[in-house]
């Protein structure tokens, strides 16, 4: 602690006199040795003045200017104008009797102080004083002693704080950075260092720990700087990546407080008797040396002390604070002032901060870095350096619970979740790698975060995406992509299907593991509708499978194209099956493409081609062996003749197909034919308990639910249920766009137009109408088309006679 400066009334007083008579200061005056007097106006020292009577002349000037200071100040109490030192004697005089006018005896201590000591030029005597003030001798002594009372008060206050001020500088020469950041979104951490530094009992240690580039250095500076601030420490150390060794950094330790030959006692022991503050910044090293590190704690004893690392020790003791990334609103707010400071970026792209965060999370060093980088930036390039080390540190367990987080599509992953995610590792297994990721601070802990629920943050996500794009994780990315699969496969779930196979994807994973996560989620995909994400898994995959995976995935193309009504590429497709296939005798491969193809040719009116594929596709399983796959298969030959005869307005033939199908099986397929003839032949009442049935029984199955939803619009709309008919094909719609659905859309929208136009709300009609040509156009649907332009020609004619009326 700073002590107090030795100053007392009777050493100002023989100062004053000196002042008064001219005469020289002795040599071991205490003023001699202020450093507040011996401070030029900038607040530096005066290293200039040489001399007895050069500081003789100094402390002169230091005092009149202190006196005459706080004379005005108390002038100004009443509203006196300011004292000025060349004044005449009829002013001086005038300004006395002011003084004293006022019942203030600390006005009056000033006043005769300045008059007697600092405007000798005046030569005023005690006779003429008393006479100006109308006040006794004694009187004035006694104002006087208590003047030179506050005089040497002031004087060893500013002497205190020029000193502490002094001493605060040569700690902050001591820091990285002489001047405390200016930390966002830290606040309350803090305030929480101090408070556990400052208050309390001892000892005051703290670890402040986690990831890298977090801001536990910065976080660190800036208690630093509030600690010299508000306490008067004695002594402050840095000591940046120190040396795990005890001697030597003990050694490093005493040097930087300076107590190293200070004292014959013993370093340790006079530090007891100290005040210090020790920061210890990168001590990762240092606190996996336990035996060092208790130590350590030992030795500096009662000394405030900070360490900085990225994950604690279970065996010490110390209070730890955890740095979390920032939020959103910091983080963006930090990235504005980067770009403001540094010109790194234009500090109103919002957006760009936003991807940033997304992509990064709230690692302050992080985001910063990536400002920096511009336009070489990528995340891989920033969160490589910070997890690199850390990944190496981690056990198998711990990699393959990183790796599986970043596979699972929840941002925040429920604790029991992930226990039925690795059915392989044990309870214990599971529990130790979680805490191993938590020390290291991979796992996210926001404060918003489900108690409950497992999270990683951004930075580590990155990292692990990174790892699983190199390859050089290969068999325990495999792994984790294995564990993701085989719980999906039970419990399967669209959402994660579709991040579980884009991961793999991304992730390089061997054909063979990709081709079997294509035959496992197959169904999930198709029923979802997703078509444009099954093509693009897809397509890669062909390149490189053989045989029958080939016309697997070949099959699911066609039909995926088709649904996206990309007539041509689905027929291309279908037909390299139907070629590759046949060429290699495997005919029943053969038979399904073709069903598929003559789906296809339907489409395009090809209608003669149609029924020549499903006539072979027939013959040859109506020659099958297999029993039970002949039976389906036959039943969507004969489906598939049914809708190719309603295409053609065919009643009895497609009556004469229907009779083919077992009455006693009510699939969604046949009650969907039945909802479909029934509507064609003008039944609409049985159209619309079979449609009905059939939107029940397609639950779970979105293409063809909104096609069913389509169809029972259209159904409705014939019998006069506009607002049902409405209703369903809005509905269907919403479903049909996601999907890609460009044919069912198209429909469903030129009957929803056909249904405002009965309701006469021609304005809504139009809306409707007005893109479509050009849609069903490339769609090849020329009886749709066909039937829109006549629909806009007519509203058209229309618009023609309303405006024609307005004249």
């Amino acid at each position: 602690m700073i002590s107090s400066y030795p100053l007392e009334e009777e050493s100002v007083r023989t100062a004053l006199d000196a002042m008064r008579q001219a005469e020289a200061i002795q040599i071991d005056h205490p003023l001699v040795y202020s450093l507040w007097m011996r401070l030029r106006q900038d607040g530096t020292p005066n290293v200039n003045t040489s001399g007895h009577t050069a500081t003789d002349a100094l402390i002169f000037e230091r005092l009149a200017h202190l006196i005459h200071h706080s004379l005005n100040k108390h002038r100004a109490l009443y509203g006196l104008l300011p004292v000025l030192y060349n004044t005449d004697r009829a002013t001086v005089e005038t300004n006395l009797s002011e003084d004293f006018r006022y019942d203030n005896s600390e006005l009056k201590g000033w006043s005769y102080l300045y008059y007697r000591y600092v405007r000798v030029d005046l030569a005023l005597s005690v006779e003429e004083l008393e006479t100006l003030t109308q006040e006794d001798r004694r009187t004035l002594q006694r104002r006087l002693s208590r003047a030179i009372r506050r005089l040497t008060h002031l004087l060893i206050r500013r002497e205190n704080a020029t000193r502490t001020r002094f001493q605060q500088a040569a700690q902050r020469s001591k820091l990285p950075f002489p001047v405390a950041p200016q930390l966002i979104g830290r606040d309350g951490l803090v305030r929480e260092t101090f408070r556990r530094l400052s208050e309390g009992s001892q000892p005051h240690h703290v670890l402040l720990i986690g990831a890298p580039r977090i801001g536990k250095s910065a976080l660190a500076l800036t208690v630093t700087h509030l600690m010299i601030d508000r306490l008067p420490l004695d002594a402050v150390a840095w000591i940046d990546q120190p040396d795990p060794e005890l001697d030597k950094l003990l050694y490093d330790i005493y040097i930087e407080l300076g107590l190293l030959f200070a004292t014959n006692e013993s370093p340790a022991t006079f530090l007891q008797q100290q005040d210090a503050l020790i920061v210890i910044d990168h001590a990762q090293a240092l606190l996996n040396n336990t035996t060092a590190c208790a130590a350590i704690l030992r030795q500096l004893g009662t000394a405030r002390l900070i360490l900085c690392a990225t994950q604690p020790n279970p065996q010490l003791d110390i209070p730890r604070l955890r740095l979390a990334p920032l939020d959103q609103s910091a983080a963006i707010t930090l990235l504005v002032r980067l770009s403001q400071d540094f010109q790194l970026h234009n500090p109103e792209d919002i957006e760009h901060f936003g991807k940033l965060y997304d992509e990064l999370g709230g690692n302050p060093g992080a985001l910063r870095q990536a400002l920096e980088m511009g336009r070489r930036y990528r995340a891989p390039l920033v969160s490589r350096p910070v997890y690199r080390v850390l990944w190496d540190q981690l056990s198998e367990s711990a990699r393959l619970i990183w790796l599986v987080l970043v596979l699972s599509p929840e941002a925040r992953l429920p604790e029991d979740r992930l226990f039925q995610l690795l059915p392989d590792l044990d309870t214990d297994s599971i529990n130790e790698a979680l805490s191993e990721l938590t020390r290291l601070s991979v796992l996210d802990d926001a404060v918003d975060g489900v108690p409950g629920e497992i999270g990683l943050g951004a930075l580590a996500r990155s990292f692990a995406e990174s790892l699983m794009r190199d390859g050089s994780e290969s068999t325990l990315v495999n792994n984790a992509t294995q564990m993701i699969a085989d719980y999906l496969a039970v419990n399967p779930d669209l959402t994660s299907v579709v991040h579980l196979l884009n991961y793999a994807q991304e992730a390089d994973l061997s054909a063979r593991s990709q081709i079997d996560l294509a035959y496992t989620f197959s169904n999930v995909l198709t029923r979802g509708g997703v078509w444009s994400i099954w093509v693009r898994i897809l397509e890669p995959l062909r390149a490189t499978a053989q045989g029958q995976d080939r016309w697997w995935i070949g099959l699911r193309l066609g039909i995926a194209w088709r649904w996206l009504a990309r007539w041509d590429t689905a027929a291309y497709a279908l037909a390299e099956v139907i070629e590759q296939a046949g060429a290699a005798g495997a005919f029943d491969w053969q038979a399904d493409a073709m069903i598929e193809l003559a789906t296809v040719q339907r489409y395009q009116r090809h209608d003669e081609s149609a029924w020549q594929l499903l006539q072979r596709a027939h013959r040859f399983y109506s020659r099958a062996k297999n029993v039970e796959r002949r039976a389906e298969r036959l039943e969507a030959i004969t489906a598939e003749r049914v809708l190719l005869a309603l295409t053609l307005n065919d009643l009895a033939a497609a009556q004469g197909y229907l009779s083919e199908f077992d009455g006693s099986n009510a699939s969604a397929r046949l009650l969907n034919l039945e909802a479909r003839f029934a509507f064609q032949s003008g039944d609409l009442e049985k159209a619309l308990n079979f449609a009905q049935r059939t939107q029940r029984e397609r639950i779970g199955d979105l293409p063809r639910l909104a096609r069913a939803s389509a169809l029972l619009g259209q159904i409705h709309a014939r019998l006069g249920n506009r607002r049902a008919a409405i209703d369903h094909l809005l509905g269907a719609m919403t479903m049909m766009e996601p999907m890609g659905d460009r044919a069912g859309y198209a429909r469903a929208q030129m009957n929803l137009a056909a249904v405002y136009l009965g309701q006469g709300n021609l304005r809504t009609a139009l809306y409707y109408l007005r893109d479509l040509p050009p849609i069903l156009e490339r769609l090849g649907d020329e009886e749709s088309l066909q039937a829109v332009l006549e629909n806009l020609e007519m509203l058209n004619r229309v618009s023609r006679r309303w405006k024609a009326r307005s004249k």
